[in-house]
Order: structure tokens, then sequence, then C-alpha cells
């Protein structure tokens, strides 16, 4: 009745348009993916019946109403959107996937197995690009979970002027806006094109050539008997001793447990039950060995980990995980913290970390075993690589020896 009466006062187009209120021009036809509750859907339903059967209301009531509906409207999310006050914090990666997720339409009771398909060194990961994207949306109010490849180009561009990062940051940076935003992001043709660029300007740098394992295990022999040693001198050899024997990353190490130790006649058997880089459904887990080597006592892993377990067991109270902090009360020791411990080593041993960091363990280990002859088969088992290495094994054409020579192989290369 209000706007008939309006109308009938005046036929002025512009008046008329003010009196019927505001128009919002949508791209797209605003959609509702997901009901509201059931005690909101009962007061939206009571209003609309009140005002089918009421002639007069006041303006209060209508307002009343219209807020009912705006919030039962599951895209209107307090503290979610735009981040557009640079006080409004950041929530953390783990809100940030599950907000995403739930945007996507992931039922509310299938949140929970969703989020436990990232593993927590991705979502580790992630949470930086979370960060730098959050602030980016903050400075250009762009959509933290709407947003297309030209934000994404933007987003990437800004990190690529202020940050000497290499290819593989922007890689990860990518992987981890194509959790949270719709489509297929990481696929736009513009998007792939743009990080090609990045490549070829800041192309990857892989190891050319490696350290030879001498040195260390020459510095290594030096702390010897393992019974004299410092908690942190214990901790430090045992650490790149398994490193080198076995040829296994530092993640695989970082999870052993003591209660996945079994000492037998020969040594130890180290099984890895955590989720690592390799888990695949219907892969094995890791499985690795620290072998008694008699002749090589100062360098023996085996008599190592035996020395630093009966250490350790006054320390540990309930703490499963094998390496502890070195200092009171002795919590678990993180990755980083075994990094820093592997570094420490290479740099007394005279290897130059700024060339080689702690990962080149791994490439240094299975060099040197397959230049003492140890077959590609045998170097890929140790290692924990895939079941390709069976087609190595027949183009070299190399026996496997046996199950100890990887660790045999790396330990005896201090005698060349």
């Amino acid at each position: 009745m209000f706007t008939t009466n309006w109308e009938r006062i005046t036929s002025n187009p512009i008046v008329l348009s003010w009196i019927s209120g505001y128009r919002i021009p949508f791209v797209y036809p605003p959609r509702q993916e997901r009901p509201p509750c059931v005690k909101k859907k009962i007061r939206i339903t009571d209003s609309i019946q009140f005002f089918l059967h009421t002639k007069t209301f006041s303006i209060r009531k209508f307002a009343a109403f219209i807020g009912v509906l705006v919030s039962a409207c599951p895209a209107v999310q307090y503290g979610w959107g735009n981040p557009t006050s640079s006080k409004e914090p950041y929530p953390g990666s783990s809100a940030f996937i599950r907000e995403a997720l739930k945007r996507r339409g992931v039922p509310d009771c299938a949140l929970e197995v969703m989020i436990h398909s990232i593993s927590r060194s991705t979502e580790a990961q992630y949470n930086t690009t979370y960060k730098m994207w959050w602030k980016f949306c903050q400075l250009t109010g762009s959509s933290l979970f709407s947003s297309g490849p030209k934000e994404v180009i933007k987003f990437l561009h800004t990190i690529l002027t202020r940050k000497s990062c290499g290819y593989g940051s922007f890689n990860s940076h990518r992987s981890a806006l194509s959790l949270i935003l719709p489509g297929n992001v990481g696929e736009d043709i513009l998007l792939k094109r743009y990080l090609r660029g990045i490549a070829n300007t800041r192309p990857p740098k892989p190891y050319t050539n490696t350290w030879n394992p001498h040195p260390v295990l020459n510095f290594l022999s030096n702390w010897f008997p393992n019974e004299n040693l410092t908690l942190k001198q214990l901790s430090l050899k045992l650490l790149m001793l398994l490193l080198l024997t076995t040829g296994q990353r530092l993640n695989a190490i970082a999870l052993i447990r003591i209660e996945n130790i079994r000492e037998s006649p020969s040594g130890f058997q180290i099984f890895i039950s955590d989720k690592v880089k390799t888990t695949r459904v219907g892969k094995p887990q890791p499985y690795l060995q620290a072998f008694y080597f008699k002749d090589l006592p100062a360098l023996c892993v085996g008599s190592t980990l035996k020395i630093f377990l009966q250490r350790t067991a006054p320390l540990r109270k309930n703490k499963s995980f094998l390496f502890l902090s070195i200092r009171r009360p002795h919590g678990i020791a993180s990755k980083q913290t075994l990094s820093r411990w592997m570094k420490m080593v290479l740099q007394d041993s005279g290897i130059p970390t700024d060339l080689f960091k702690p990962h080149s363990t791994r490439h240094a280990a299975t060099s040197v075993a397959f230049r003492q002859g140890v077959s590609v088969d045998g170097i890929f088992q140790s290692a924990g690589w895939g079941e390709e290495s069976s087609c190595f094994a027949r183009f070299y054409n190399r026996p496997i020896i046996n199950e100890t020579e990887f660790a045999r192989a790396v330990l005896n290369s201090n005698n060349l």
C-alpha cells in the first residue's frame, strides 16, 4: 500500500525508485546453499504467517523480520568474508581450511574426515601461504574464499617482487590456494603460464654434486666410547648415523617411537607407524634397521642406539618418540630441532652448509652406497623409494648382497 499511494502522488521514476528501496545488481542469481536450522525455520514461518494475516504492522516489527532472514542465511558468517579490518586476527590454517570446505558444501558430519586427509606437515606448510593470503586480502579487499586466478596471480607477484623464493615455494602457494578457492584454480591456463615464467626466471637448484661422508664419519668416530659422551653428543651422533646408514628422510627419523623398536641378535628393527610422505593406501610403512657392526665399534649404529635408549629412559616419563630435547624438561625434539642438530654436525665436520642442507644426507648416503657397489634395488629398498627401483636393478644388473649392505657400504667409505 505504501508504494501504491506514492504512485498516486507522483509518476517520477526517480522518486518511485527511491520508494521501492535499494536494489542490488547481482552478477548471478543468489542461491542459498544450505537451509537454516530448525529453530530459525520456525521463526521465519511464524513471521510470514503474521504478515499474511495482519493488515497493519510497525516498522520495527518488519525490521525484526528482515534481521531474522539475514541471520538465517548461511552465507552471512560473522568473522569471515573479507578481512577489511587490519586488526582482525588471522584465525589459523585449521579454521581456514574448515571454513573453505564448508563453503564448498561439505556436510558438517564429514568435515573431520576431510580434514584428516591433510597431513600435519602439509597443513603447517600451507599455514604460511594462508597468513600471507589473509594480509593480501586485507590490503586489496579481495575475497578470501571466492577469488579467481587473476587475484591469485597478483598475490604471487607481490611475493615475487618482495622475496627471493624459488619455484618450489610458488608451486606450494598454488596448491594451498587451490584447496580453499572455488573451481580448479591451480589448473588455470594463465596461472600455469605465470608459474612457468617463474620457473624460467628462478629455476630450482638441484644438487649437481654431493659431499663425501668420510669427514662426517671421521668426526663422529672421535666421539667414542659412547658411554662417556654427553646427552648432546650422543643424540647428534645417533641422529647422523641413522640418517646415513638408512638413507631415510629426516621426517621418518623424527617419527621413530620406542615402542616400535625391536632388538634382535643382529641389531634393531624399527617400524614407522605414523604417516610419512610416502604413506599410501596398500603401501607398507617405512622399516628401518640399525645393525651391530662389531668391526666398527666407534660407528656402530646399533650399539649407539642401545646406549641412547638406556641413557634417556629416566628422562622419558610418558614420551614415546625416540629423540628428546637436550635441555630440561627434555620434551620431544621437533623436526626443526633435529635439522639444527644435523647442521651442527655438518659444520663441525667441515661440510659447507651454505651449499648443502640437512636433506643432503640422503643424497650423500645413497651416492656413496652406489659407488661402493650396492645394487640400485638395495638402495631403493633401504631409502624407502618406490617399486620403480626394480627396473633400475635390471638395468644395472647388480645383485643384492645382503640386507646390511647399504649401512656397511656407507660406514666403510670412511676407510677409502
